[in-house]
């Protein structure tokens, strides 16, 4: 098999300096859009799971979680979510005003 050189990577370069700024940006606040509901279902389905595999100890048959834990592992995840469409949703907005001012 041939090694292109990284060919696929210019190409993909290439590609987005094309993609107009309004797209670029559309692009980004969607993808943080949906990272923050990600992080934010993975904290409330399975933040207590996160925190019950943080806090074992290797080789550990018996363990105990403080509650405290389970509070950070959940509401961290869910915080952090909030916070990332919270800036999509102003990132969007500042790109858009700008965008309307211009025409």
């Amino acid at each position: 098999m041939e090694y292109n050189g990284g060919a696929g990577k210019r190409k993909a370069i290439a590609y987005w300096n094309k993609v107009s700024k309004l797209k670029k940006v559309c692009i980004i606040s969607i993808g943080l859009f949906i990272l923050g509901q990600i992080s934010i279902f993975l904290g409330l389905a399975k933040g207590v799971d996160i925190g019950l595999s943080l806090s074992r100890p290797y080789g550990a048959t018996s363990w105990s979680v403080s509650n405290e834990l389970i509070y950070a592992c959940t509401y961290g995840l869910v915080s952090l979510g909030i916070s990332l469409i919270i800036v999509s949703i102003v990132f969007i907005t500042i790109v858009l005003i700008n965008w309307l001012k211009s025409e």
